[in-house]
């Protein structure tokens, strides 16, 4: 069983590292903002800080303000009224990303 786990774990590890070797989505062109935002991320975990999907939504969207701008003015859908729908640093978005790009589920 145990080897089992083992074997999970690491494949779990290698897609990690391969999914931040080459950031998909709307943070494929900024992947220095991609780094950072995992980089913010783990360092307030390695600090002992509670982090909750609030706190990980509003650190990823900072990181971007800061580091790419121009995404929160991509069109990214169309409502159900045909009116545009920019970016935005969604639930959603944010538990995909931690999901993908660090392991961590909630």
């Amino acid at each position: 069983m145990r080897e089992k786990i083992g074997l999970m774990a690491a494949k779990k590890a290698a897609q990690v590292r391969r999914n931040m070797e080459k950031p998909r989505g709307i943070l494929k062109d900024h992947p220095e903002t991609a780094s950072h935002i995992v980089d913010c991320l783990k360092g307030m975990r390695l600090a002992g800080e509670q982090i909750d999907s609030s706190i990980i939504r509003t650190t990823i969207q900072g990181v971007i303000v800061v580091g790419a701008l121009e995404l929160f003015d991509r069109v990214v859908d169309k409502d159900k009224d045909s009116q545009p729908v920019k970016f935005s640093v969604s639930k959603t978005f944010a538990k995909a990303f931690t999901q993908r790009h660090l392991g961590w589920t909630w």
